[in-house]
């Protein structure tokens, strides 16, 4: 589980995914694929940024958001047709261009353990509930 001693976030993902402000906002980038995996635990805010038009945000699954909610951490996150369904309208760490990411990276860095933080824990604690084996397996039982 990721520690919540000091802010700590993260691009987790191959390089060619990244947008290419991320790193420059002092954002750890983990590209190598063997340590993917065990990076995913050491970061306690994740980013996923993708151009809301591309075909990629419309596509793709929330795998970095389902990721950083399994090893308990906030992600940074562009809505995504399949993050929404995940999290609610009123999660506090949107980010809907590239632009903005620097503004709300700076919040999440503000908002560290307070408040809004924890309340952002306990969505991506329903992400990780709504994730899981056992619930999505239960959505193939037709008995």
């Amino acid at each position: 589980m990721a520690k919540h001693d000091e802010f700590r976030p993260a691009y987790i993902g191959y390089w060619f995914n990244c947008q290419s402000g991320v790193p420059h906002c002092g954002v750890t980038c983990v590209n190598d694929p063997k340590d993917m995996l065990r990076a995913l635990p050491e970061f306690n805010c994740h980013v996923s940024l993708r151009d809301t038009d591309s075909l990629q945000s419309k596509m793709k699954p929330a795998t970095k958001v389902a990721n950083a909610a399994a090893v308990g951490a906030v992600c940074i996150t562009s809505p995504d047709a399949s993050v929404i369904e995940l999290l609610p309208k009123e999660y506090p760490y949107w980010c809907g261009t590239l632009s903005s990411f620097p503004k709300v990276l700076e919040k999440a860095k503000d908002d560290f353990n307070g408040p809004i933080w924890e309340k952002a824990l306990e969505m991506m604690d329903d992400v990780k509930d709504k994730t899981s084996l056992e619930r999505v397996a239960k959505l193939y039982d037709y008995l």
